[in-house]
């Protein structure tokens, strides 16, 4: 056997097969709805306030990062960062291939009267304020997810306060949905009780990009006299077709966190924690 015809053989065998050079090149156009917060009091009136933008992402190159396989890609338009979002132009590498889709639901019952006082529901993989772009890429190998995800299913099924549970995974498509009692101590309508409302939804195409995500946060407490309901809404889309060539996009609209003293625990439910720094 030739020298060159072993050559060959190791890198065939050596090659990760996770990574799918025929994405490079690719452009990705993104549809944000980063934050939209729905606001009711006594059954009143609606309000909203939301924040939004688009953006793209262009695989440039693959390459490896530490041993691991990586892409190297672009992230054109806004992104999320101190609450306002901005525009921007990068490049970035993302180590997919340890990206797994999980999720975590911390509980808080500092009385243990059954109600929760805070609950903090985080998913992976997690956005970070300077690395915009690296949370829509995954493993596309989608077995190896399954560790990670039925870890965080199981510890939401033996939560005694999570109720009405309902959980997903299959070829890139993710969910979970669940509810839990909650408390709060009002500063004008005094102590309310009611019900927090999760949901998640992920899906994938065959390379592990993003298709579309959402998040959604319900939270309705009332009391005797009084009536609160606040939603939190996080959505992220992939679109067809380019972006248009001109618009007019405020650059530094503030991301409003309406109803924070209204409810408590709320606004900080739906963290997406930073893993890159």
């Amino acid at each position: 056997m030739s020298v060159l015809m072993i050559m060959l053989l190791v890198l065939l065998f050596t090659t990760p097969v996770a990574v799918n050079a025929s994405i490079v090149g690719q452009t990705y156009t993104f549809q944000a709805e980063w934050q939209t917060d729905t606001v009711q009091q006594d059954g009143g009136v609606i309000y909203q306030a939301a924040v939004n933008g688009q953006f793209t992402i262009t695989v440039i190159n693959t390459t490896e990062v530490g041993g691991d396989d990586a892409y190297i890609f672009n992230y054109r338009g806004f992104r999320l960062m101190g609450g306002a979002k901005y525009y921007t132009d990068q490049n970035d590498t993302v180590t997919f291939i340890n990206q797994k889709v999980a999720f975590t639901a911390t509980i808080y019952d500092a009385d243990m009267d059954n109600r929760s006082e805070l609950v903090v529901f985080q998913t992976t993989p997690q956005s970070s304020t300077s690395h915009p772009g690296r949370e829509y890429f995954v493993n596309p190998i989608w077995s190896t997810h399954e560790t990670d995800w039925n870890n965080a299913v199981d510890m939401l099924e033996h939560n005694s306060l999570a109720k009405n549970i309902v959980t997903s995974a299959d070829a890139g498509t993710f969910q979970v949905k669940f509810d839990v009692p909650a408390e709060f101590n009002h500063p004008e309508f005094g102590a309310m009780n009611g019900t927090t409302s999760f949901s998640f939804s992920a899906s994938y195409d065959d390379d592990g990009v993003l298709l579309n995500l959402k998040k959604v946060q319900t939270q309705t407490m009332q009391n005797e006299n009084h009536s609160m309901s606040i939603t939190i809404e996080t959505q992220i889309t992939r679109a067809t077709g380019a972006l248009p060539a001109a618009g007019g996009i405020n650059l530094t609209t503030p991301l409003l966190y309406i109803g924070v003293a209204a409810i408590g625990g709320l606004a900080v439910g739906m963290i997406m924690g930073k893993r890159y720094l």
